[in-house]
């Protein structure tokens, strides 16, 4: 039998990945890594904003002040209120919880703008909505503000007492007096500010306060949207940009939780400049003549604004007219006063940046020489800035810094005036705005967090221990008294 050889079979190994596949996978496991660690990050956003809204509503304490000055809790605190019984009583416990809540809500918020492209818009928005819903639902984060705002309101209305011109402590027999603190201190709110809580004057006190809040957190939302808006128009990416403001831990803890009316002033630039790049210009400027009617400092930024615009003289028009509009306001609803922002402009936090400068300059803090000096800088600075927008058009950069200076400038800076600049830096093309956003943040959050001044009493750091910290001490204490 004739045998037929067979040649041996070849067995090839396996095919070696190619560059381009392990590329592809590389890809794919850094894209899930990302999504995931950016819905860990909205997530964390959220549980920060309900912690801390259930801790504020859970019993009277130091993180919604109008608790410890008596009232109802049932309506004070809210629908939230009774939710965390195991919340402890140890105030230096709370005090480092809400802490370093507010620490990893900023981590978080980092990390959600950076990967917000990867986690899409819609989760961003969520995240967003449930955070401001929470915090408006919460007790007022973390002074008093609220109250000042709906006792002035009332004091024309029911007392016939001008709110500038007249004290708040003339109209101590009201119920919200309780609960405010500036009783030496004539209104330093808008004048369309104050009709809108003049209008709330005659419902009962615990459904204006709600209302109140109500606004500010719909107002909240608003601002969301039109930052998505603005971004599509601009040809930017709408999720980092949405994220960048709604996000941030300051303006929903302090700006929201503490129904701030810095968001309507935003409201109503961010509407005028969504209105002026559709080519609706009178609006737009009439909507920037009511940001100033809100509160000054929405004024700052109009001239950029304005040198930003494509048909200028439109838009100017339009600030005009809403400028004679609101100067009709004044004088018929107020006699020709206006608000009180002079006085205002002298408190001085011992931790603000003109403070130190201060201190640092041998003026033992922020005095009038130091706050002149900032205040004639402030104004050529966003001269200039202004000038600089009317050749390059490129608004949100120039307000951007015009914002951030102006918090620098203050002596009394807030927590959530970071809120100021934020839409514009995550509406700027150039990275320096957003990172200037991210330091102001920073530096707001470490001097308000509710550690620092025990943390500073401890370390035997008292800034305003010298004879200018003392002399705006007295100061702000006969405001207050």
């Amino acid at each position: 039998m004739t045998r037929i050889a067979v040649p041996p079979q070849r067995i090839d190994p396996p095919p070696t990945p190619t560059p381009a596949i392990l590329t592809s996978a590389a890809r794919a496991l850094g894209a899930t890594a990302e999504g995931a660690a950016g819905g860990l990050a909205l997530g964390g956003v959220v549980a920060g904003a309900a912690g801390i809204a259930l801790a504020a509503a859970e019993r009277p304490s130091f993180l919604a002040p109008p608790t410890l000055h008596g009232g109802d809790p049932a309506w004070l605190a809210g629908p939230l209120a009774g939710l965390w019984p195991a919340l402890t009583s140890s105030l230096d416990s709370l005090r480092w919880d809400i802490t370093l809540a507010l620490l990893a809500m900023t981590a978080c918020w980092l990390l959600a703008v950076a990967t917000a492209r990867r986690v899409g818009l819609v989760a961003v928005l969520v995240a967003a909505t449930a955070s401001i819903v929470l915090l408006t639902l919460s007790p007022p984060f973390s002074l008093t503000d609220t109250f000042n705002y709906l006792h002035y309101g009332r004091m024309q209305p029911l007392h016939g007492l001008n709110p500038y011109t007249a004290l708040p402590i003339q109209a101590a027999n009201d119920p919200t007096y309780v609960f405010t603190t500036w009783h030496h201190l004539t209104s330093p709110y808008g004048p369309l500010f104050t009709l809108y809580t003049e209008a709330l004057a005659r419902l009962p006190l615990a459904t204006a306060y709600w209302v109140l809040r109500a606004t500010v957190g719909l107002a909240a939302l608003a601002v969301v949207a039109l930052t998505g808006l603005l971004a599509r128009r601009l040809g930017r990416e709408p999720a980092p940009a949405v994220a960048f403001v709604a996000l941030n831990p300051l303006v929903l803890v302090y700006g929201v939780g503490g129904a701030h009316n810095d968001v309507l002033f935003m409201l109503a630039l961010l509407g005028g400049l969504l209105l002026t790049l559709r080519r609706r210009e009178l609006l737009g400027g009439g909507a920037w003549a009511m940001a100033a009617a809100i509160k000054l400092s929405g004024a700052l930024v109009v001239p950029v604004l304005l040198a930003g615009s494509t048909r200028r003289w439109r838009a100017l028009i339009g600030l005009a007219i809403g400028g004679v509009v609101l100067l009709a306001m004044i004088g018929v609803g107020f006699g020709g006063h206006i608000p009180n922002d002079a006085t205002q402009s002298k408190l001085v936090a011992s931790l603000s940046l003109p403070n130190l400068l201060g201190i640092a300059l041998g003026h033992g803090g922020d005095d009038a020489t130091i706050r002149g000096e900032l205040e004639v800088a402030l104004v050529l600075c966003t001269a200039g800035l202004a000038l600089w927008t009317w050749h390059t058009r490129d608004w949100p950069v120039a307000a951007a810094w015009a914002m951030a200076l102006l918090v620098v400038a203050l002596g009394w800076a807030m927590p959530w005036y970071v809120l100021w600049l934020l839409p514009f830096a995550a509406l700027s093309r150039q990275g320096s705005p957003r990172a200037i956003a991210i330091v102001l943040t920073l530096y707001l959050l470490a001097i308000w967090v509710p550690a620092t001044p025990p943390l500073l009493h401890h370390l035997g750091v008292f800034p305003g221990a010298t004879p200018t910290g003392r002399a705006n001490a007295r100061f702000m204490h006969a405001l207050l008294k």
